[in-house]
């Protein structure tokens, strides 16, 4: 019975890797676009295109570290909401952690690369040992 238990558990995490892998490659602005300059034919062209994508990825990433360690240390408070009164807080923080998000996720892309799609695989094996 245990072992059903534990297999159970391997597909879910399985399918959160999955899941988080395909979204963070296809909600993030240039991550996709990246990929498909890199897989051009034409290299120059797709080296060309890579650069710039490149150079406005590392400045959107550079934007969410500031920005998230300025909502840190002033707990939001210098961010809008779309609302007043005691929602706006809940909006507030909302954006903070959603910029946390995003460099944690930008962090686990830029030092997994390919390999979280090998972990993705990998995860029903290491959970079920």
């Amino acid at each position: 019975m245990p072992v059903a238990i534990t297999v159970e558990g391997a597909n879910i995490l399985t399918r959160n890797l999955m899941i988080f892998g395909q979204g963070a490659t296809r909600c993030h602005p240039y991550v996709l676009k990246e990929m498909e300059a890199a897989a051009e034919k034409d290299e120059s062209k797709g080296a060309e295109a890579f650069d710039s994508l490149l150079i406005k990825h590392i400045g959107f990433a550079t934007k969410n570290v500031l920005m998230s360690f300025t909502n840190a240390f002033t707990r939001s408070r210098l961010n809008s909401a779309p609302v007043s009164g005691e929602t706006a807080d809940y909006y507030r923080q909302l954006s903070r952690m959603s910029r946390a998000l995003a460099v944690t996720a930008d962090v686990a892309m830029l030092t997994l690369g390919g390999e979280l799609k090998r972990r993705e695989m990998l995860s029903a094996v290491w959970v079920m040992c």
